[in-house]
């Protein structure tokens, strides 16, 4: 995105769409089967706490700083969840397009790594809150995680 930036020739719009830390770190503990594999089972990796966190600030710190450069639009996954309408327009003013919102599908896309939804043909995406129980962290993680995430939000504004 830096590099991008830098050419003159693109014109480059960042839109940073943030999770909060404890949701993110819920998603990389669940055992996820990978669809790729279609004689085996095998799953996602499950990332331990240390590169969680530094992968989650690595990010944040990272999208922070392309705002200096571009056009750039920060919006969390909880302001998407409870404002979708509202959220959703806000991008279509940000990148001057159109779209009707609400056919909105997912169409395949990197064949390697990633979320595996991204293996349904033509589905539709589904907005939708986080009322998964945390039940993939223990109740120190649940504890700490919220906590960090806070803390990460003073020193990156």
């Amino acid at each position: 995105a830096r590099l991008l930036q830098i050419l003159s020739f693109s014109d480059l719009k960042v839109i940073h769409l943030e999770r909060n830390l404890m949701s993110v770190a819920n998603s990389w503990k669940k055992k996820v089967l990978l669809p790729e594999y279609r004689n085996k089972e095998v799953f996602m990796p499950v990332k331990s706490n240390s590169l969680i966190v530094k992968s989650w600030l690595k990010i944040r710190w990272k999208g922070r700083k392309l705002q200096n450069h571009s056009p750039y639009l920060f919006i969390t996954y909880e302001q998407l969840i409870a404002h979708p309408i509202k959220v959703l327009s806000l991008l279509q003013e940000f990148l001057d397009v159109s779209f009707d919102m609400q056919d909105l599908r997912v169409h395949p896309s990197h064949a390697i790594g990633g979320n595996p939804m991204r293996s349904h043909l033509d589905s539709r995406i589904e907005i939708r809150g986080d009322n998964e129980d945390k039940n993939h962290l223990s109740s120190l993680e649940r504890f700490t995680f919220p906590i960090i995430d806070r803390l990460s939000k003073i020193f990156f504004r």
